[in-house]
């Protein structure tokens, strides 16, 4: 579960900031866009236009690195209240997507997903045509070392 505390610390040059993250697979085909003021995903099975964002969690730094943003204004196509962009092993990176914040606090609470519907979200794969080297977002700036 989220303490409500994020340490925010020197980005790397690949950190998940703004760029074009391409997802591929079933119901992932698309592509989803951060930039400095809104995120949008559009895949096969939902469809996230533009919205304002929060950052609820971010590790910038070692292996595993990953942002969670809340949509403020999700559109009534977009499955999902939290959308993460995560590395995972061996540099594969994705896109994941939970239904409520509870979702997505509760990822790795197998029995709290399987007790009732709905509380499952996507995970897909990203395919990178080129490197993600930009990371102006403000909560990813070294000067930003601010806790949440």
């Amino acid at each position: 579960m989220l303490a409500g505390a994020s340490f925010i610390g020197t980005a790397s040059a690949d950190a998940p900031c703004d760029g074009v993250y391409k997802s591929w697979g079933r119901g992932c085909q698309g592509a989803a866009f951060v930039r400095d003021k809104t995120i949008e995903w559009n895949s096969s099975w939902s469809v996230c236009k533009p919205s304002p964002y929060e950052v609820i969690d971010s590790v910038l730094e070692g292996e595993k690195r990953r942002v969670a943003y809340r949509l403020l204004k999700r559109s009534k196509a977009c499955r999902y209240d939290v959308i993460e962009i995560e590395e995972g092993r061996d540099g594969y990176w994705s896109i994941n997507g939970y239904p409520t914040v509870e979702a997505y606090e509760k990822r790795a609470d197998t029995d709290w997903i399987a007790a009732k519907e709905g509380r499952t979200g996507a995970w897909c794969p990203v395919v990178f045509e080129k490197p993600q080297n930009r990371c102006h977002l403000d909560f990813a700036r070294p000067s930003a070392a601010v806790s949440r």
